[in-house]
């Protein structure tokens, strides 16, 4: 059985484990012990399919047309955004209640302060009205709950740069595609 103090992931009620990098999504079955990697990159069919089969139905499907993404949603927090077929972008939100958090290989998730950040990679923080935005020399964006050392960790994601804070770019032309 998988620690999940030493390796970042926490398993779900049911039978599954998420684990999030900077490389794209880890799943390992907890009575199997298979483990999937998904890349960003690798065919999002694929992806989504693997994420269902370990977490459930997705709760919500969106469909961003003048950007060409789609964006899968499930209940614990996880959302996949995809382009062309292809897995771009994960991201973390505010999971439902009682839902296990998701976490990066070396344990940052929700909750995690910028002062934690800071100790694991280099950081910088932005003030943004009451919050901030992060972004780590490792990989990882997204938004602290204050603009000060504690604030923590309410959305965390990677891959292509597809939002601005909370929101997605509207304009397209200002997301740099990676081909």
């Amino acid at each position: 059985m998988l620690s999940t103090a030493s390796c970042g992931i926490a398993f779900n009620r049911n039978k599954a484990a998420v684990e999030v990098s900077s490389t794209g999504i880890k799943t390992i079955d907890s009575s199997s012990q298979l483990i999937t990697e998904s890349a960003f990159g690798e065919p999002a069919e694929q992806v989504a399919d693997n994420l269902t089969n370990m977490l459930g139905a997705a709760i919500k499907t969106e469909e961003n047309h003048a950007c060409g993404l789609t964006f899968i949603t499930w209940s614990n927090g996880l959302e996949i955004a995809n382009r062309d077929g292809k897995f771009i972008n994960w991201s973390v939100w505010r999971p439902e209640e009682n839902s296990v958090d998701i976490a990066t290989p070396d344990g940052r998730g929700h909750g995690t302060t910028l002062v934690e950040l800071r100790q694991i990679s280099e950081t910088t923080s932005v003030p943004v009205g009451d919050w901030n935005e992060f972004e780590t020399d490792d990989g990882y964006r997204g938004i602290l709950n204050a603009n000060n050392e504690r604030g923590t960790v309410v959305v965390m994601r990677s891959g292509e740069e597809i939002y601005d804070g909370y929101q997605l770019i509207g304009d397209c032309s200002r997301i740099s595609f990676e081909e």
